[in-house]
């Protein structure tokens, strides 16, 4: 095994240890090579999604692979299929900040947050914007 699927297959455990008892929140570049989003989500610096078995709107065609995490997730009202490489996640986060998980490329996943990192509440940040949504 080389470094890339040693490093791949570490995020991929990390995915599925966080998804058997919580949602999982992915951030990744989303020009990084081989990422497949929504062309709304590609406008940013770093994308978010949010992943899960036990969400209000399931995941279709969910699936889990040594190479990327992939299914098609809701923006809006609308399905759109989604693929994102493990090599393009710089971080994972379970439901109420838990196992908040940094990676740097290249290197081991780190639990320890980098200094200065804005911690948000993803499950209040995304109810407050489902809220404003249907606001108008």
């Amino acid at each position: 095994m080389n470094d890339r699927s040693k490093y791949n297959a570490e995020k991929e455990a990390r995915f599925r240890e966080i998804l058997r008892t919580n949602n999982v929140w992915t951030y990744f570049d989303p020009k990084y090579p081989g990422v497949i989003v929504p062309p709304t989500q590609r406008q940013s610096k770093v994308c978010v999604l949010q992943w899960g078995l036990k969400m209000a709107v399931p995941v279709r065609h969910f699936v889990l692979s040594n190479e990327a995490v992939s299914g098609a997730l809701t923006f809006k009202g609308v399905w759109e299929m989604c693929f994102v490489p493990w090599e393009a996640i710089d971080r994972m986060q379970g439901d109420y900040q838990s196992f908040d998980t940094w990676f740097s490329h290249g290197e081991s996943p780190s639990i320890v947050e980098p200094q200065g990192a804005k911690v948000i509440n993803m499950q209040a940040w995304a109810r407050n914007k489902l809220e404003r949504i249907l606001r108008g």
